[in-house]
This record gives structure tokens, sequence and C-alpha cells, in this order.
């Protein structure tokens, strides 16, 4: 899985180079709200579920099962950018078309506009290239995190990659503008992660802790989108 990530995020990041205008812009912030929402899930899986008395800080490079189910949970959403690059920037970016259709779920919008939304596309392509099954099943699971996938190893982490998708959001790293905590914490996907695999918390405790985490956040973010002295940026985007 941890194999996964790096390849697929090294070519995540090259895909910039082949898109331009609207399309470039909704692109990067794809991409940083995919490394945000990685570093979260990461963090709520080993850092606060795997929390106890002999714990220590997570190390800040490593490549593991929650970072890359963070990073390419959004898989169908680079997909359909890239083949409709300017449908995909008016709806994901620029939000233009959600007052027409008046739906507060953006997979039925896909639907209409693109025949399939960005779970089903995502899963598609995901088992036409082979990806591990607790991926395609991130992938495809991450909007209803009350599946069950048949493993509880993968049921918490669909529900801690749903987390740290509404987090990622909170903490500015959407692809459009941010979403209230308060939004959040009432959100079924932060209430059934506090219930399922961290009962000592509370919704408004968990989210506490979540935004202690935004300087180490901004951080990571930074290094791995910031050009080196060369001009060029980092190649990949899968060591938290």
């Amino acid at each position: 899985v941890g194999v996964t990530g790096i390849v697929v995020g090294m070519n995540m990041m090259r895909l910039n180079a082949v898109l331009e205008g609207p399309a470039l812009s909704c692109f990067d912030r794809l991409i940083r709200h995919s490394i945000a929402t990685a570093f979260l899930a990461r963090h709520l899986v080993e850092g606060v579920a795997g929390r106890g008395p002999a714990a220590r800080p997570l190390p800040v490079a490593r490549v593991g099962v929650s970072f890359t189910a963070g990073l390419l949970h959004d898989f169908g959403k680079i997909i359909l950018v890239y083949n409709f690059p300017t449908e995909g920037a008016e709806l994901y970016e620029r939000r233009r078309l959600e007052a027409e259709f008046n739906d507060p779920d953006v997979r039925a919008i896909e639907q209409l506009i693109f025949g399939c939304d960005h779970t089903e596309a995502g899963e598609f392509v995901a088992r036409k290239l082979g990806f591990p099954e607790a991926l395609i099943d991130v992938i495809r699971f991450h909007h209803d995190p009350q599946a069950l996938t048949g493993t509880a190893e993968t049921d918490q982490l669909v529900r801690a990659t749903a987390a740290a998708n509404l987090a990622a959001k909170a903490m500015g790293y959407g692809i459009a503008a941010p979403d209230a905590w308060e939004t959040v914490v009432a959100h079924p996907a932060w209430k059934r992660i506090v219930e399922q695999d961290l009962p000592g918390l509370t919704p408004a405790g968990l989210a506490a802790d979540v935004q202690r985490q935004r300087e180490k956040l901004d951080q990571y973010v930074s290094s791995l989108l910031t050009p080196d002295a060369t001009g060029k940026k980092p190649r990949a985007a899968g060591g938290a």
C-alpha cells in the first residue's frame, strides 16, 4: 500500500504539467487537499487512535496505509478534472453549478455532468490500475463512512479518511472556501469516528486535538509543494 502511495503520488504531481488555465488551479488545490487529508488521516489513525501510555511522537516522514488512503481518497476527482478540465474547474473550484442544481451532495451533480460521481470514477480506474482493495474501499466509501467493507481495519481507515477530509476543508485545505468547524463536528462521519475508534474523546475534543496539528500540517504541505533551489517541486507526496 505504501509503494502504491509513492508511485501514484509522484504521477499525480506530474499531471499539472499537462493542465492549464482554471483546470491547473483546481488541480493544484486538489493536490494540497489530498496531502492535507493524508497528513490528518494518519494523525487520526496513528496519532490519536494509536496513542497509549508509551506513545511517542509520530516520525515526520514515513509512508503508511493511513497516509496513502488520505492521499488517494479523491483520486476520482483528479481523474474527472484531467478528463473534463473546464467542467471540473467550474464544479469543484468555482462552485458555480451548485446553486443551479441546488444539491448539497457534489456526487449528485457529478452524476448529472459526468455520468458518474468521483467515488465511482476513482474506484473504476483504481481497479484498472490494480490498487490494493483497502485503498479502493476508501476511494469508494469516504463519503459513506458507515459502510462495512468486510474488515475492521479497512472500516477504520474509511472513517478516518472521511473525518480527515472534513477537517482538511475546515483548515483551509479544500478546493473552495473553508467549511466551518461547527459543520465538521456535527457531521455524522466525525461523530462516527469518535464513537467507534476514540471513545475517550468528544467530537469537540477531537476537533481541538486536530486543530493543534495546524502548524505541523502547514509546514508539511509547504515542504512538499514549495519549489527547491532549482525551481523544481518535490517529486512525491507520499512520505508522511
